[in-house]
């Protein structure tokens, strides 16, 4: 549904079908183009047709390739959330026109104003990126400023955002860091100022701060029944700090605290990006945090890292898959004794439980089983330990349980 019902915007203007789309195939660009124009360009159209066609096109690629591993893609989540707009998919023109400006999704990443630099991040939607990035790839130099935003005239694109704001659905703000951004926090008080709290409101967010100069979001989420934030938290400590750097671990379990007792109605899952670095620990987190009730059973999302491939977890050597299956295998055990197998009751009705959530773990292995890469180890040393060196970090000691990494690399290396 997403090519009639919605249209992405990158911080450096280039705009795609959703934002699974590979960064190197933007469809148009909002500093060069008006939304609609893009809306209904000669690409759109044939994606349009190609999806009532059944022809696979290679812009939808990553999605095609999580629903092959089981996984849960935007894809679905776009079928299943905008069912209602087949009138709009029915209006089709022949040559892929649809008159309609539908957004009735709206996923605009206004800049890449960001306060952390997480490892598996870069420039692009990070600003606080920009330095490490330098000293990483020096001749990148000058080949994109700090701070990247949509359009060069702000208000040229809050005229074109406005109508759609009268009839979207759904608005998924992410980032950069969508809590530290101006135009998160005028789009909110434009709702509620037009009586349109009624729309979704949506987060990818690193959940490091509720508080933006005079706003409290806190204050602003009161007046909105249907809240979900997505927190970018992939790992506990000293090893979510390392992953997500800036981040400071107290100040997010004060934020999860302070959500539970202020706005209860706003619903709270960790959206967690799942890579070779915390392969064997995001098991570990997941049961913590059940376990002292910051998530319920059904409230935590596995995203598979894909990019950077030298963090995807089809690098791993075998022997360390072996052992992120056996973690996992221990964690699922774990999880159907304490919520229950998928069984059915005496009148039909599913038990509730963590099955689906189970199932992003099964997806997970399939994934990291899909494709024998572990030849590109030595990537993730090269990129790695770079970073370490500018951050004056070690990856080691803060990931212990994956030495065995090293020990490989450096018999191979022999």
């Amino acid at each position: 549904m997403a090519p009639w019902t919605h249209l992405h915007v990158w911080p450096n203007g280039n705009a795609y079908p959703c934002c699974m789309t590979h960064m190197d195939q933007p469809i148009g660009n909002a500093r060069k183009d008006k939304l609609y124009d893009i809306w209904n360009n000669e690409t759109m159209r044939k994606l349009r047709l190609d999806m009532l066609e059944g022809k696979f096109n290679s812009l939808c690629n990553r999605c095609f390739e999580l629903d092959k591993s089981g996984s849960n893609s935007l894809r679905k989540h776009m079928n299943r959330t905008f069912t209602t707009h087949d009138n709009v998919v029915e209006s089709t023109k022949e040559d892929g026109t649809v008159d309609k400006f539908n957004m009735a999704y709206m996923d605009i990443r206004f800049s890449n104003i960001c306060n952390l630099k997480c490892r598996s991040c870069g420039p692009h939607l990070s600003s606080g990126w920009y330095e490490d990035h330098k000293k990483l790839y020096p001749s990148s130099q000058g080949e994109f400023p700090k701070i990247d935003h949509a359009t060069d005239d702000p208000e040229t694109l809050w005229s074109q955002l406005v109508p759609a704001l009268e009839y979207t659905e759904e608005i998924y703000f992410a980032g950069g860091e969508p809590l530290i951004m101006e135009e998160h926090y005028r789009i909110l008080k434009w709702l509620i100022e037009n009586n349109r709290t009624d729309v979704r409101i949506r987060y990818n967010t690193n959940f490091s701060k509720l508080k933006f100069k005079s706003d409290d979001v806190i204050e602003l989420w009161k007046k909105f029944p249907s809240v979900s934030i997505g927190a970018s938290l992939d790992a506990m400590g000293q090893r979510g700090e390392y992953m997500r750097k800036g981040q400071k671990w107290a100040e997010v379990v004060s934020n999860r605290e302070r959500l539970i007792q202020e706005v209860p109605h706003v619903e709270f899952f960790v959206s967690s990006t799942y890579s070779l670095m915390n392969s064997l620990h995001l098991p570990d987190f997941h049961k913590e945090w059940l376990e002292k009730g910051y998530i319920d059973k059904h409230s935590f999302n596995i995203n598979i890292l894909t990019e950077p491939r030298a963090y995807n977890l089809q690098i791993l050597p075998h022997e360390v898959k072996v052992l992120v299956e056996q973690k996992i295998e221990n964690h699922i055990n774990w999880l159907q004794e304490t919520y229950g197998n998928m069984e059915y009751g005496h009148e039909g009705y599913k038990h509730d439980n963590a099955e689906s959530v189970i199932n992003h773990w099964r997806s997970a292995v399939k994934f990291m089983y899909t494709k024998e890469r572990s030849d590109e180890l030595p990537h993730f040393f090269e990129r790695n330990n770079k970073v370490d060196i500018i951050r004056n970090e070690k990856f080691f000691d803060t990931f212990p349980e994956l030495d065995v990494l090293r020990r490989k690399y450096s018999s191979n290396r022999l």
